[in-house]
């Protein structure tokens, strides 16, 4: 008997081993990258009385490792090119600038942070006079892996399919059968064709916290419907999505 209790004992110690290495396994599978924040405005041109104002927040990653040094070498690229080559044209030219003072406002939102990918959405907002146009763009980064430090394709979000191409032509077909029911939807998108004209899911996503692709349409692109319209689909949907009809 003694050795029975001993053996239920030396079980019981085994399957908390266990239960603790499996917690530590899930932590470290969705290990978050460590990130602040920098924000400000800047003004065109440089003191006194300006005409266009950039107001920008966007995160910097302070991991010391080669997947945070690329993300953030993406960031500079994109403010060193608002600030020094697209803002000063808006500003000076007076078609662009529009009629007394302008804005834009870049926001991003961090959507996905895990080891596996680092996913923003950015939201921009320009003014240009009375006119206010609202609009989104995501990108994803691979956090490990073969191309770890890069901007991820829809196909290297999702590894599915041949090709992003061929994954977005199934995503266009079936999000196009579920808008039809929102009011409007069919007078703005009369066949598939004029919805793609609108919709190009191999540049309109951005990854969720669990690594699904979340597709998107322009905000104010349809009048009856809410602001945005998103459409998740995990890996295992658009493969479905791939697979010829009768396939099991």
């Amino acid at each position: 008997m003694p050795s029975m209790c001993a053996s239920m004992r030396n079980m019981r110690r085994l399957i908390c081993l266990l239960a603790v290495l499996v917690m530590c396994g899930a932590a470290a599978a969705h290990a978050e990258a460590a990130l602040t924040w920098t924000e400000g405005q800047q003004t065109y041109p440089e003191g006194g009385e300006w005409t266009y104002r950039y107001t920008y927040r966007y995160p910097v990653l302070t991991d010391d490792t080669p997947a945070a040094a690329s993300v953030n070498a993406w960031f500079d690229v994109a403010f060193r090119e608002m600030d020094d080559l697209i803002l000063p044209m808006f500003a000076s030219e007076a078609d662009m600038a529009g009629d007394g003072k302008s804005e834009i406002s870049q926001q991003y939102a961090v959507t996905c942070n895990n080891d596996a990918f680092f996913s923003i959405l950015l939201t921009q907002t320009q003014v240009l006079g009375e006119q206010t146009m609202v609009s989104l763009s995501g990108q994803v980064f691979a956090m490990s892996g073969e191309y770890l430090g890069d901007t991820l394709t829809l196909r290297g979000l999702l590894g599915v399919g041949e090709s992003s191409t061929q994954i977005a032509e199934a995503i266009v077909a079936d999000v196009y059968k579920r808008v039809q029911s929102v009011e409007g939807a069919l007078h703005r998108w009369p066949d598939i064709d004029r919805f793609y004209e609108d919709f190009d899911p191999e540049t309109q996503f951005y990854a969720d916290q669990d690594g699904n692709a979340v597709f998107f349409l322009q905000p104010g692109v349809l009048d009856t419907a809410p602001d945005v319209m998103t459409f998740t689909y995990t890996a295992q949907e658009a493969e479905a999505l791939l697979m010829p009809l009768g396939t099991p």
